[in-house]
């Protein structure tokens, strides 16, 4: 139905809403007295087209980038197709790390009972 609407609208209208925009010949279509060429004219559209593929392209680059960051079982669908395999190695953590010498521990702090910060300073080794 909008369509058909638009195609109601008279012709002096569009062309004047065209030239209070600025836009002349958007949909008057090419005339004779154009001061485009034909070959201006055909860039101009090969650059329109390539715009549009690249955009869409982009699009369902930036869809397909969301879906796997955002769904898991989406993620390994995928992994699974392209038989890309992820290593589940995890190395253990030590209960306490060893100190060395070259690291001395300046300050420890409690944030909110939850979190302790321990600030250290490490001496650099000599050049």
């Amino acid at each position: 139905m909008l369509f058909e609407a638009i195609n109601e609208i008279d012709e002096q209208y569009i062309e004047s809403a065209q030239n209070r925009l600025g836009y002349e010949m958007l949909f008057s279509g090419y005339e004779d007295s154009s001061p485009y060429t034909a070959r201006q004219k055909r860039s101009a559209s090969i650059r329109r087209v390539y715009i549009g593929v690249a955009a869409a392209i982009m699009l369902l680059l930036a869809t397909f980038i969301t879906a796997m960051a955002s769904s898991e079982g989406f993620r390994q669908t995928v992994f699974a197709f392209f038989s890309i395999r992820t290593p589940d190695v995890i190395s253990p953590i030590e209960d306490e790390p060893e100190t060395s010498k070259a690291v001395e521990n300046i300050y420890e702090a409690t944030i909110d009972d939850a979190v302790t910060v321990e600030y250290i300073k490490k001496a650099l080794k000599n050049r």
